[in-house]
């Protein structure tokens, strides 16, 4: 029997191992090739009932002036990739968190949002499109993808750096289950 002051630290140390260990089941790295082709053979599979559907994330920092305010923001979309050849393409209604509402208590005023193109191109480049913004193209960086569905990546503009993070899952579009339709 292991003396009471021993146990927590044995329990702290396996739970860290099982962590560690069961970490490489899920999040894993992987190759972004491999990431789009998974979701593109979903979409594939049943066309018209199978979907892709994500959610996109970005923290933007305009300013390291340190007496500067506000120095950034954040952006948030949700919705639906589609095949595009053997890409995934979708357009986004994107929020900010600089964008306050007429009566500028609220944050992510929908009404304020901008339309973006998002394509995941078969070999693992992602290029966003503001279309609110004479179609200026830009390319992520540092692409990273995860077994999750996670994909990471660096946006650098003019007017800042956005790391940005999508979330990409399989879905099955069912009739009269689809409430992100309306959203914002």
């Amino acid at each position: 029997m292991w003396p009471r002051k021993c146990k927590p630290a044995l329990v702290l140390t396996a739970s860290l191992a099982l962590l560690v260990c069961g970490r490489s089941v899920s999040g894993a790295e992987l190759d972004c090739k491999t990431f789009v082709a998974g979701f593109v053979s979903w979409a594939r599979a049943n066309i018209g009932v199978n979907a892709v559907g994500a959610k996109m994330g970005a923290v933007k920092v305009r300013e390291s002036n340190p007496t500067t305010y506000p120095w950034g923001h954040g952006s948030y979309s949700e919705g639906r990739l589609g095949l595009h050849g053997n890409d995934l393409e979708g357009r986004f209604k994107v929020l900010f968190s600089d964008r306050k509402a007429p009566a500028g208590k609220f944050r992510f005023d929908p009404g304020r949002a901008d339309i973006q193109d998002i394509r995941l191109f078969a070999d693992g480049r992602v290029r966003i499109l503001l279309r609110s913004w004479g179609d200026t193209s830009l390319s992520l960086g540092d692409v990273k993808c995860y077994s999750d569905g996670f994909l990471t990546g660096v946006k650098r503009e003019a007017n800042g750096v956005s790391m940005v993070t999508l979330l990409l899952r399989k879905e099955v579009m069912m009739e009269g289950k689809d409430g992100f339709r309306d959203w914002p």
